[in-house]
């Protein structure tokens, strides 16, 4: 009988050939590695029996998981880690919509109720359903979305100031962050955003100037890009001086913009915005109440690759959710709050009744378990097709929206996976 093998190549090592250059790519560890011509064939060999640990390159491919010991079941290992994740009762984010009210007019907002808001009685009876819950949670994160969450901001304020004084007295960690088209930051005192421990500042921008302000003018129908970047400056100003670290995020909205419009829209940042400003490029979709043909659906991720090569800081799509697809692919940890009390796991879609997993009222917290074990359902573990993929780590089986609403999967192609190695490679 033959010795058993020690090691083996990683289930999730993939070869990718991509302009005339040979990588190895983990999609386990998101290591990436180019290939020298002169070493490919001799490096292709080994990975076929990794038995030899001598060989030269064995330290770099074990440690960056391209081998593995042979009796880890590597499948079995990425399962743990996402139910881990998703029954995880000592992380909670709440991304919570005060409001649905707006100051802007957007043609492709999904957020049909612009009138709903939360009244103080709502507002407190949510402060109070948290705090009932804080005993075993270590890491709370309150995300305001809306609508315009500022719009409701005077109200919002004071509970995230005693949340993050009671985080002091208390072992668990708070942060916040707030997504806001940024008209109105020139409204409110900077330091509260500091009392209130908000780390980070979404800011959404349709490209450039021209047109953003023909898609994201005031309900009055003023311009707003200017206003909007000269508001991020200033903050940035102001926490760079107080020695506060914030991160403020441009999400770049594209609707069938060309590369002159890209290169006004780069060009309107300067050297000094490009140290202290995060961005990231998204096609805008059709909605229930918009619909058009957008051809940035396809090459927004040549566009970000693009801003990149210019000194752009541009987020990978690819770390922001640990072993999960989005922030909606979890369990009662991860949850939306909307104005009207009740609790979502994404609000994409408002007709989509399997998303919504309970409400909030004096008792506190009441959940939907069945809704919660129907979300589950998404798993990709159990879906054969998923399991087998060598690409699971990256997609965990897509959008759990997509997947309760067609009962199918939205798999990831390969203008995403040369995204992938492009980002992994330059980190």
């Amino acid at each position: 009988m033959g010795m058993l093998k020690k090691f083996k190549k990683s289930y999730y090592t993939l070869v990718d050939e991509y302009n005339n250059s040979s990588f190895l790519i983990n999609t386990y560890t998101r290591a990436v590695a180019k290939l020298l011509p002169e070493e490919k064939e001799n490096i292709l060999r080994f990975l076929l029996d990794p038995s030899d640990e001598s060989y030269k390159y064995f330290p770099v491919l074990y440690k960056n998981g391209f081998i593995v010991p042979s009796d880890i079941d590597e499948i079995s290992k990425l399962q743990y880690f996402y139910d881990s994740q998703f029954y995880d009762q000592s992380n909670l984010t709440i991304t919570l919509l005060p409001t649905l009210r707006c100051n802007f007019a957007c043609p492709y907002c999904f957020e049909n109720e612009h009138t709903k808001e939360m009244s103080l009685i709502d507002i407190d009876l949510f402060f109070k359903a948290v705090n009932s819950i804080l005993s075993p949670i270590k890491n709370l994160h309150i995300a305001l979305f809306g609508g315009e969450p500022l719009l409701s901001w005077s109200r919002i304020y004071p509970y995230l100031k005693e949340i993050n004084n009671h985080s002091r007295n208390r072992v668990f960690n708070y942060s916040a962050s707030i997504t806001t088209n940024g008209y109105l930051l020139n409204t409110i005192n900077y330091d509260e955003l500091i009392n209130a421990n908000i780390r980070k500042i979404h800011i959404t921008l349709d490209c450039n100037k021209k047109n953003h302000d023909s898609l994201r003018s005031t309900r009055s129908g003023l311009p707003t890009f200017d206003v909007i970047i000269t508001n991020a400056r200033d903050i940035m100003h102001y926490m760079l001086i107080k020695h506060y670290q914030i991160k403020i995020i441009f999400r770049t909205n594209l609707l069938n913009n060309t590369k002159d419009d890209v290169k006004e829209y780069l060009d309107s940042f300067s050297d000094d915005d490009k140290k202290h400003f995060l961005f990231y490029f998204k096609p805008i979709f059709n909605t229930n109440c918009f619909e058009i043909s957008n051809n940035n659906a396809v090459n927004y991720k040549d566009i970000s690759m693009d801003a990149k090569q210019r000194g752009f800081k541009i987020i990978s799509p690819f770390d922001k959710y640990g072993f999960a697809f989005c922030s909606g692919d979890g369990g009662k940890n991860s949850i939306m709050i909307t104005p009207d009390l009740k609790i979502w796991k994404c609000f994409n879609d408002a007709n989509c009744h399997n998303a919504c997993i309970g409400y909030i009222n004096d008792k506190g917290f009441n959940w939907d378990e069945n809704k919660i074990a129907k979300w589950y359902l998404k798993s990709p573990f159990n879906d054969r097709k998923c399991i087998t993929c060598k690409k699971l780590p990256i997609c965990f089986g897509g959008c759990p929206l997509y997947f309760s609403t067609k009962n199918k999967r939205h798999c990831i192609d390969s203008a995403t996976m040369n995204l992938a190695r492009d980002f992994l490679l330059d980190s």
